[in-house]
This record gives structure tokens, C-alpha cells and sequence, in this order.
């Protein structure tokens, strides 16, 4: 009887062995994928910061972001919209919102971009098609802000 008791016991402590072993191995293999996630996150975070920044934030009606406001601050978007805004009133007197966006959007594509505004993009790294957005946005908010009866007496 004790030579079963003896092996037993040696049978727990092989058993008991090898699952320490186990349980050592599954926590530097943890640690290694602890870096690796680590690792994988810094490289997110790389390729986020090289992704160009958006003027506009995506949602309706389109608003300005962070950028599209710097942009709007640096180029006289605003000055330039309220200018603007003179010329188009006759055109969006009796439009609604989302027409005056469109018209204000495609006039600020065709518009010619002032020495100021080209001298603004070029050292800031602002793009033309970017500066434009944000012209288009800034006419639209002027022409919308304008009481309806200013609208229908142009």
C-alpha cells in the first residue's frame, strides 16, 4: 500500500509540476501579447496622425471642425462670406436651406482664391479644395442667418 501512496504522490507532483510550468508559460506568453497590443496601438495612432484633417464635421447641416475653423480664422472666410453674401442674396431669396447650401457650395468652388487666402494656405499646408469647403460653409451660414424678409426684398 505504500508504494501506491508513493506513486500517487509522485503522480501529483509531476501533475502539479507541469501545470506551474504551464501556468509560467501562459503568463510570458500574456506579456508578450500585452506588448504586441501595445505595439499595434502606437502604429493606429501613426497612421491616424497622417491622415490629412477634415474642414467639415459629417453631419447635418455640415458644421465646421477644429480644422475647418482654424482655416476659416486664417484665410477671412468670414468677411469673405459676408461680401459674398451681397452677390447671392438675389439668387436664394425664395430657396430653402439645403438649396442655399448647394448654391453657396459650388459658388466658393468657382470663386477665384484672393493673393491673402493662396498666401494663407501655402504656410499653413491648407489645401485649396479644403479652403473652399469652408468658404462654401461660412456663405451658406451667412445667407441662412439672414432674416426671410431681407432674403425676398433682394
Amino acid at each position: 500500500m505504500d508504494s501506491w501512496v508513493a506513486i500517487v504522490v509522485v503522480a501529483v507532483a509531476i501533475a502539479l509540476g507541469r501545470l506551474l510550468m504551464w501556468i509560467g508559460g501562459i503568463k510570458e506568453h500574456k506579456s508578450e501579447a500585452t506588448k504586441f497590443m501595445k505595439e499595434i496601438r502606437k502604429d493606429i495612432k501613426k497612421v491616424l496622425l497622417r491622415l490629412p484633417p477634415i474642414p467639415a464635421a459629417e453631419t447635418s447641416p455640415c458644421r465646421l471642425a477644429g480644422y475647418g475653423e482654424r482655416i476659416r480664422d486664417e484665410v477671412g472666410a468670414t468677411a469673405w462670406a459676408e461680401q459674398e453674401a451681397d452677390i447671392l442674396r438675389p439668387r436664394v431669396a425664395s430657396k430653402e436651406p439645403y438649396e442655399i447650401e448647394e448654391i453657396s457650395v459650388a459658388h466658393a468652388r468657382e470663386a477665384s482664391l484672393s493673393p491673402e487666402m493662396r498666401r494663407a494656405a501655402y504656410e499653413n499646408g491648407f489645401s485649396h479644395e479644403h479652403i473652399r469647403v469652408v468658404l462654401g460653409l461660412e456663405l451658406r451660414d451667412e445667407l441662412i442667418a439672414l432674416p426671410r424678409t431681407v432674403l425676398e426684398s433682394a
